[in-house]
């Protein structure tokens, strides 16, 4: 039997040896968990490291998509998959024009294949140097070759402009890729983990590139994809441009940005340059420009529509040639421009009870020229005066006109009240504002001659009553100027003639797109260090970035005053530079004002007209009949514009007829495939003989409309009328302190006038002409930009007219 203290002994020994066992294992156990411990440790600042290291270049994800329906759109959408999954991970070349978002499309590529969780890093060629030590790495520095896992990308940029030395070892590099193991191994090899590391920095991650131009060395060994430009997508305009309203109405906390149909229609037909980039800024500027008065965290219950006129491009088609800023060498007058003084003071401190003054002596005082002074002082200086100021200033009596004065006395007191002025109905005022004030001054060129204005001082003043009223019945309802920009006939008669001024006010489009954000000038704000002023904005709301002419610039130098970074210039230029711009609109009611200006010269010697065209006898019945002579005075003033019309039209008629006889007419139905080459050259030589036939006619249509050629007559239009007052001018406005003297009661002798010799004033009258009809025909000639005989009407029209008015005015 055995002993039972044997059997305890084994027992113990059994527990014991069990309990080394186990003790062995666990202590084996734990020194494996300690050494994949610490192995995760080394991992994790491993990847710490790396992050680090990579932190300055890493790219976030792309912020949008490709935008757009067109067939470019659809292929750059299929192409960018099509890298995405490529599985062999070719590096990839997106090239194209500036502005084209090429980065953006490099992160579509990353992150739309199924790495997309790796590191994405980009780099600026243009920083590397010759041996591209930041990619490749030198002398156990690493480089982001090195430090990007081989499922990372790197993005590199401007590839066209890194050194030959660069796009030497890129190639190379490129061309002879090998992947080692996958980075993913080194869970599974825990012995050779530091091999393994130095085998994760040599791993190779994808290369997709950016350049604005193909890259002939990198050809073999890329897939190149090129963005089209926005030129060519014009079908894509409009979807852009509705997507990036939606991103910057959330972005700015606004609600819903539209756009004008001729807002559109103006971005559509734009050329951009700088592709969809210029797109975005010009709309982004457009929204800034429209935020009138609101805060920057906006109200997402607004509706903001963008007109055409917010959209201004640094790209425009404008050529600053010939033009020079006179502010810079002229500091004073520059600081005399942007004082208070000019032109407000002038205005609420002397403009302003001055014209009252005038028009309550027209009303009650002497009712004729020869003894009232405020009516010598309206017929005799004020009329002509303007006409000598628009070659030099353009507009500029509209910054000191006093109907408008009253006009914003009108706004200030219904501002202060609490009231909240109208915006412009812009697109209405668009389409008849023109015809409105057209028909109004035509009216006003009757009214002056049936009832002799000029000779009745409550007359006169009843015109100043009307337009005054005009101005403040528009700015009780309206903000800033509406009756100055679209009613206003005076007004629009100064925006006409402004267009042929030697002068122009203006801003550098390129200074404004790139530093300005306030856009002062246009919607006014406070004052902008470092030399911007508080300002009201334009009072006909131009920029004067956006200027193509100035007939929407009254020079009160609103915008002058506010720009913060002296991007504003006082140019002089070429006379009439407006006109032959391509970017110069035509406006029929316009133009018809010209031509009713040049018939109001003939209407004021109504006498002579009738008596040279055998018409004397009805002279009595004309003058004595108010009828007859508003009849008459309609015919006057509408013969030029008729006239020039007509022969123009006959003129092209006359040229379709002529070409349609001369064209050559070849028929190819009995032509074989054998006589096919014959044939050719047959129609060569009958298209050169037609070509040539063509050349020598003598009927040949001007390519440009009669609405662009038309504004050619406007320098015979202001000579003339300024040739017509200056007989006043010289003679019977040197009168001016007797007829002063003599309402007081002090006797003409002892009182001093000024009048010229009546040789002088013709030698004036005529050199003005001259210079007139000169001028027309040269303007005509630039305008049409073809050979004279392209327009022999209207060279017709404009000698003919100046002889006629040559007589009239000399008579």
């Amino acid at each position: 039997m055995p002993d039972d203290g044997s059997d305890g002994l084994s027992s113990d020994a059994m527990k014991d040896n069990l309990m080394r066992a186990l003790n062995d294992e666990m202590s084996k156990r734990m020194s494996q968990l300690s050494g994949q411990l610490g192995d995760a440790e080394r991992k994790l600042k491993l990847e710490q490291e790396m992050q680090r290291e990579l932190a300055p270049y890493r790219v976030s994800s792309p912020k949008y998509g490709i935008v757009g329906n067109s067939r470019y759109a659809v292929k750059l959408r299929k192409q960018i998959v099509a890298a995405s999954h490529d599985e062999e991970r070719k590096p990839v070349l997106i090239f194209g024009e500036p502005g084209l978002h090429k980065f953006n499309i490099a992160t579509l590529i990353h992150f739309g294949s199924k790495y997309g969780r790796y590191p994405l890093v980009t780099l600026d060629c243009t920083r590397l140097d010759a041996r591209a030590t930041v990619l490749f790495g030198r002398r156990g520095k690493k480089g982001l070759l090195q430090k990007v896992p081989e499922q990372g990308t790197i993005i590199l940029t401007n590839v066209h402009k890194a050194l030959p030395e660069v796009l030497d070892l890129l190639s190379v590099h490129l061309g002879a890729i090998s992947y080692d193991k996958s980075i993913d191994d080194l869970e599974y090899d825990v012995e050779n983990l530091s091999d393994q590391e130095e085998r994760r920095f040599q791993s190779s991650p994808r290369i997709v590139m950016t350049a604005e131009m193909r890259v002939p060395i990198l050809d073999s060994c890329v897939t190149a994809i090129q963005v089209p430009p926005l030129r060519v997508r014009a079908k894509d305009i409009r979807a852009i441009v509705e997507f990036h309203l939606r991103v910057s109405a959330r972005d700015k906390g606004l609600g819903l940005i539209s756009l004008t149909p001729q807002a559109m229609r103006r971005l559509e037909s734009g050329k951009f340059p700088n592709n969809i980039s210029e797109l975005e800024a010009s709309i982004d500027r457009a929204v800034a420009q429209s935020r009138q008065g609101k805060s920057n965290d906006g109200d997402a219950t607004d509706v903001m529509e963008l007109g055409e006129e917010v959209f201004w491009f640094a790209s425009g088609s404008q050529v600053d040639q010939f033009r020079a800023d006179v502010l810079k060498p002229l500091p004073l007058f520059r600081k005399f421009l942007r004082s208070m003084f000019w032109p407000r003071e002038i205005n609420f401190k002397f403009t302003v009870y001055v014209y009252a003054a005038i028009v309550l002596y027209l009303f009650f005082g002497p009712q004729d020229r020869d003894h009232n002074f405020a009516l010598n002082a309206f017929w005799c200086y004020w009329w002509p005066l303007s006409f000598i100021a628009y070659p030099f200033f353009g507009r500029v009596w509209c910054s000191i006109c006093p109907f408008m004065i009253y006009g914003e006395l009108v706004q200030k007191l219904r501002l202060d009240n609490g009231a909240t002025l109208m915006k412009w109905p812009k697109e209405f005022l668009d389409q008849w504002g023109y015809l409105f004030l057209t028909s109004l001054f035509t009216g006003i060129l009757i009214w002056e001659e049936v009832w002799d204005l000029p000779q009745h001082a409550y007359l006169s003043s009843s015109l100043l009553l009307l337009i005054t009223a005009g101005a403040m019945i528009g700015s009780f309802f309206y903000e800033r100027r509406v009756w100055c920009r679209y009613l206003c006939p005076i007004g629009g008669m100064n925006g006409l003639f402004a267009k042929m001024a030697a002068t122009e006010l203006r801003a550098v489009q390129g200074v404004c797109s790139a530093e300005c954000s306030t856009y002062g000038c246009y919607k006014g704000g406070p004052a902008v260090p470092p030399e911007g002023m508080a300002s009201t904005g334009c009072p006909l709301y131009s920029h004067p970035a956006q200027l193509t002419d100035n007939r929407n610039c009254v020079l009160c130098m609103e915008c002058l005053k506010a720009c913060p970074h002296s991007s504003v210039e006082f140019r002089i230029r070429i006379p009439g530079a407006d006109l032959w711009n391509s970017s110069h609109k035509p406006i029929p009611e316009e133009l018809a004002l010209a031509f009713i200006l040049l018939g109001s010269v003939a209407l004021h010697r109504l006498p002579v007209v009738l008596s040279d065209y055998g018409l004397s006898q009805y002279q009595g019945m004309i003058f004595s009949n108010n009828a007859y002579h508003i009849a008459a005075s309609i015919f006057m003033l509408g013969f030029p514009g008729v006239t020039a019309f007509a022969l123009d039209s006959l003129w092209r008629f006359a040229s379709d007829i002529t070409h349609t006889n001369q064209s050559p007419r070849l028929s190819f139905s009995s032509i074989d495939n054998s006589e096919t080459a014959q044939a050719m050259q047959v129609l060569s030589r009958a298209t050169a003989s037609y070509q040539a036939l063509e050349k020598d006619s003598l009927i040949v249509a001007p390519s440009k409309s009669f609405m662009s050629l038309g504004y050619g007559y406007l320098p015979l239009v202001w000579s003339s009328i300024l040739a017509y007052y200056l007989e006043l001018l010289l003679v019977e406005a040197g009168t001016i302190v007797q007829v002063a003297g003599s309402s007081v009661g002090i006797p003409e002798h002892y009182l001093p006038s000024i009048s010229a010799d009546a040789s002088v004033v013709t030698f004036l009258q005529a050199s003005t002409l001259l210079l007139g009809i000169s001028s027309s025909l040269v303007l005509s000639r630039r305008i049409a930009s073809q050979p004279w005989r392209v327009f022999i009407p209207q060279c017709i029209c404009i000698v003919g007219f100046g002889a006629e008015l040559w007589h009239l005015i000399l008579h």
